[in-house]
């Protein structure tokens, strides 16, 4: 056998832990947005317009930015995956902080961030384009009339898409169909479908959530089947959802820093 070289005997990071309660997630949400804000307010103390560079100062926050997304994904993970209803709950309560933390630092930076695009510096194309971005943020926010307002409405769109989520995460509808209206359907995905019993039994409960319906829509050839199963699933918690964007638009959970978007 042939021994890994140096660098790959030792993994990179320790492995994730999925020890959390809702207290700690809770908790570390919190001191990451209280963290995140900090760091922002001594960078900005530290580096002047005069002196600001895109390395002393774009680059730090490209960084600080990464690792507000590695924790923030993790810290929302749990709402995904965990079978414990009390964190699942508490992960989203994490990700309405996160949310809130969130919020943009346009005041502070936005006279750094026009001094470094007017010194010009010759960059790659990565690091132009997020200087592009940061001064169309900061520009965008002078000019708007009504931040406030649209710090609120944005924080509140992050709040409906995660309360979206959550409720096609919990939904629990379904009907009952026979083993001959499923044809087609593996038995690795029939033995996740509850048997029925009583009048149900010999047929099984189909349900509406995506991680099972949507295996039994590539499978299902019974054209009536698939009718009842699609409008099922398009109807689905229509009265928490009815007037709300879908989650799955939104690419991160919560929402990047505004001027990362």
């Amino acid at each position: 056998m042939t021994m890994a070289s140096k660098p790959y005997r030792e993994p990179s990071q320790e492995p994730l832990s999925w020890k959390d309660t809702p207290e700690t997630l809770l908790q570390r949400a919190t001191a990451l947005c209280a963290h995140y804000s900090q760091s922002i307010k001594d960078l900005t103390a530290k580096v002047s317009s005069e002196t600001a560079t895109f390395d002393s100062f774009l680059l730090p926050i490209a960084h600080m930015n990464n690792e507000w997304l590695s924790r923030d994904d993790f810290i929302a993970f749990y709402a995904e995956v965990s079978p414990n209803k009390e964190i699942r709950d508490a992960s989203r309560g994490a990700a309405q902080i996160l949310i809130a933390g969130a919020t943009n630092e346009a005041d502070l930076i936005s006279d750094r961030v026009k001094a470094i695009y007017n010194k010009a510096e010759e960059l790659d194309p990565e690091s132009q384009r997020f200087l592009d971005i940061m001064r169309n943020f900061c520009i965008g926010s002078e000019e708007s009339a009504s931040k406030d307002r649209l710090n609120t409405v944005d924080k509140r769109i992050g709040e409906l898409c995660i309360d979206f989520d959550a409720n096609l995460r919990n939904e629990n509808g379904g009907f009952w169909a026979s083993q001959s209206e499923l044809e087609g359907v593996p038995n690795r995905i029939l033995d996740k479908l509850e048997p029925g019993i009583g009048n149900n039994e010999g047929k099984f409960r189909v349900v509406y959530k995506w991680t099972i319906g949507l295996s039994i829509m590539e499978y299902a050839i019974d054209p009536q089947l698939r009718k009842k199963l699609y409008l099922g699933r398009s109807n689905s918690v229509s009265l928490q959802n009815a007037t709300r964007t879908p989650y799955f638009i939104f690419p991160h959970y919560p929402p990047l820093p505004t001027y990362l978007i």
